[in-house]
C-alpha cells in the first residue's frame, strides 16, 4: 500500500489531531480560522457598505 504523502496528513487536521489523541485540539484550531475569516469579511462588508439614514417623509 502506498504511503500517503505528508500534504495529504496535513489537509485532514481533526484526524491528524484524533491519532494524537487531541482531537479537540483539531477542532478548536479550525474553529479560530473559520471565526476569524468571518469576522474580517464582516468587517468588510461594513467598510464597503453606505451609511444608513432614516427616510424623511416630504409632509415633515
Amino acid at each position: 500500500m502506498k504511503k500517503p504523502s505528508a500534504r495529504h496528513r496535513r489537509d485532514n487536521l481533526p484526524e491528524r489531531f484524533t491519532a494524537t489523541g487531541g482531537v479537540n485540539s483539531g477542532h478548536a484550531i479550525l474553529s479560530g480560522i473559520c471565526g476569524a475569516a468571518c469576522l474580517f469579511a464582516f468587517g468588510l462588508s461594513h467598510l464597503g457598505a453606505p451609511r444608513f439614514q432614516p427616510i424623511r417623509h416630504p409632509g415633515e
